[in-house]
């Protein structure tokens, strides 16, 4: 039996990307702590994922996303870039398509079917972070309208 769509998060849902529909919020929501997970220690061996956890914890702490609970979620996404890389760069040694067998019939080769399932993993989590170019325009922003621009103050209103 089908359940529908899976519900975002609230800070997804309706903080950024509004809610046309008025649908109630849910007020019982777990909230994660915001600041930067633990890097795994076995990450830190791996170059690629090292760098990327690096790059992707400062990427959404900017975004204001980043969330001490993210950690297993961060893992398995560097995890899967790393290999995504490696991949990619055996099928720049390999090529992806091979000539196996005396009639050297072509076959594609299995590190490029890797890369193209590594890649969509990376498309999933990066969907998931809210990363990607189509997540960001579902989302909305509210902008404090507070701050002074260079018109400011020269009309003065009387009251």
């Amino acid at each position: 039996m089908s359940r529908g769509r899976k519900p975002n998060p609230t800070k997804l849902q309706v903080d950024l990307r509004g809610d046309p529909s008025k649908r109630r919020k849910n007020t019982v929501e777990p909230q994660a702590p915001q600041g930067s997970p633990i890097c795994p220690e076995h990450l830190q061996d791996d170059p690629i994922a090292f760098q990327e956890w690096n790059d992707i914890c400062c990427q959404l702490e900017k975004m204001e996303l980043l969330s001490t609970t993210d950690g297993r979620s961060l893992e398995l996404y560097c995890l899967a870039y790393s290999k995504y890389r490696d991949a990619e760069s055996k099928v720049k040694k390999h090529g992806d398509v091979l000539l196996l067998g005396a009639n050297k019939h072509p076959m594609v080769s299995p590190y490029y079917t890797a890369m193209n399932r590594y890649s969509d993993d990376l498309r999933k989590w990066l969907i998931e972070f809210g990363l990607t170019p189509s997540a960001r325009s579902r989302m909305r922003v509210t902008v404090d309208r507070k701050t002074k621009n260079k018109w400011d103050g020269i009309l003065k209103v009387s009251g």
